[in-house]
């Protein structure tokens, strides 16, 4: 490990070896601080590519700045039609539009004046102009090259890859059985409709996230939360993950649910 990485893991808190925690999210595209923070405080990050395609939400879109009242755009990745019950790893992406140049163009206006834009552009403009089949492996490249540029170990893995039946909370529940997790890392945006016993009975604790979004520095523009987490990147750099973790709360383990 890295001496970066192990202070921010000292710093930030971890539990204790013997444990292992699990994260399970969708693989979104360019995804916010908190995603990463979720992928760093586990060991394994479970890539829930097998269930269906959520439209409208993050895996195929994500957001950065721009002058408008609102504070943002979308950056969007235009997908084939398919049925409502198509999977994530079975959606495909279409070439229709210019929608790499048209994204491309966006980031560069944006970023330009960045101070580490220059730096990291190349990178991610490769990626991004590559032709990809599915939108699953887009994503997946994106995903590990921030992991890349944080200094953070590659833990993930595919749901897809475990085999795993069942739906909603069972499923991941399960996941986390075949694991032998110790500890699920919940997303905050389930608290409605997960069951905390499927995990208890599974002799899983189980935790909520519950992320702080950290403010940084951004010069001339006014600071808007839950962008991309390239906008953390072009202003940072380096001191991206350190950014990051400062939305954890270092007491978070006094909050884990081990059941009755």
């Amino acid at each position: 490990m890295e001496d970066g990485l192990r202070k921010s893991c000292c710093q930030y808190g971890r539990l204790k070896t013997s444990q292992k925690i699990v994260a399970i999210c969708q693989p979104n595209f360019l995804p916010w601080l908190g995603y990463l923070e979720m992928g760093h405080r586990s060991d394994v990050y479970v890539m829930l590519d097998d269930v269906q395609f959520p439209r409208r939400e993050w895996v195929n879109r994500n957001r950065i700045p721009d002058s408008s009242d609102r504070g943002w755009m979308w950056l969007s990745i235009p997908t084939k039609k398919s049925s409502q019950q198509v999977k994530i790893n079975q959606v495909e992406i279409s070439y229709d539009t210019p929608w790499q140049s048209r994204i491309i163009k966006s980031i560069d206006h944006v970023y330009r004046q960045s101070p580490w834009f220059q730096h990291y552009r190349d990178e991610l403009t490769e990626i991004l102009e590559s032709h990809w089949t599915y939108l699953v492996e887009l994503n997946l490249t994106l995903i590990k090259w921030i992991y890349k540029k944080l200094g953070m170990s590659d833990n993930l893995i595919l749901s897809s890859d475990l085999n795993v039946g069942f739906e909603r909370d069972d499923k991941l529940a399960e996941i986390c059985a075949r694991l032998d997790a110790t500890t699920y890392l919940a997303n905050n945006g389930s608290k409605g409709y997960i069951d905390p016993s499927k995990f208890h009975s599974r002799n899983v604790s189980f935790v909520f996230q519950n992320y702080t979004h950290p403010t940084y520095d951004v010069a001339n523009r006014e600071f808007t939360p839950y962008l991309s987490i390239i906008d953390l990147i072009f202003h940072e750099g380096p001191n991206t993950l350190n950014t990051v973790l400062k939305g954890r709360n270092p007491d978070w383990e006094s909050h884990v649910n081990y059941g009755t």
